[in-house]
């Protein structure tokens, strides 16, 4: 029988539904018994022979690890993903996220003040919540101009009737639905309020971010 014994130089990546794929060198060792007899054909014993393999091989983290489900979003929309338990910044780093157009970075978001350096940033999502202010991001680009809170906060409510969520998973959400409004509604230069309400007009808000691009880049050169 051939049994999985560790993998050296673990990759993380993620495949187009969001399945962590660990793919590496994988060890394997496969047993052999062989039945001793005496001489006058008695069994003895079974005798153990072991040999170990080595190939380049790839599969689902959840056939390898125990995993843990963390909510994970990407353009306004909720999942659920399985994952290693994560505690410290390089529990995360060691995922490729690239594969997925993600990011991982410190972003420290708890209010409106704490996101003023962001005004002049690309438009972005935060899609898992990290550790010690270390999260994972999305560049939504042109993607923010969908944006809708109907349809957003319609998103998240579906997410919970369709999945059993634990407490934790409960507050990675809350977590991650309150500080996308933040940043939403800093890019737009507008408050949470505003944001939700109807009278909030996309294009209104684009053209005026423009301008406040504009005019901040015109008195940077005064």
């Amino acid at each position: 029988m051939e049994t999985l014994s560790f993998i050296m130089q673990p990759k993380y990546s993620f495949d187009h539904e969001m399945n962590c794929i660990i793919s590496g060198d994988f060890y394997y060792t496969k047993s052999d018994l062989i039945p001793l007899y005496d001489s006058n054909g008695n069994f003895v014993m079974n005798h153990s022979i072991e040999e170990r393999t080595k190939k380049k091989d790839k599969a689902r983290i959840t056939e390898i690890y125990h995993t843990y489900k963390y909510v994970f979003q990407k353009d306004y929309k909720f999942y659920l993903v399985d994952l290693l338990y994560h505690s410290e910044r390089s529990s995360l780093e060691r995922y490729r996220w690239g594969d997925v157009g993600c990011f991982f970075d410190y972003k420290h978001i708890q209010s409106r003040d704490s996101l003023e350096n962001y005004k002049f940033a690309k438009p972005i999502e935060m899609c898992l919540f990290g550790t010690q202010s270390f999260s994972v991001f999305h560049n939504l680009n042109k993607r923010i101009l969908d944006f809708d809170y109907k349809e957003y906060l319609k998103n998240k409510n579906d997410f919970i009737k369709e999945n059993d969520l634990n407490e934790s998973q409960m507050d990675q959400l809350n977590y991650i639905f309150d500080s996308n409004l933040l940043l939403y509604a800093n890019y737009f230069l507008v408050d949470i309020e505003k944001l939700k309400s109807k009278s909030f007009d996309i294009k209104k808000q684009t053209i005026e971010r423009l301008m406040f691009k504009i005019n901040q880049k015109q008195n940077k050169w005064k």
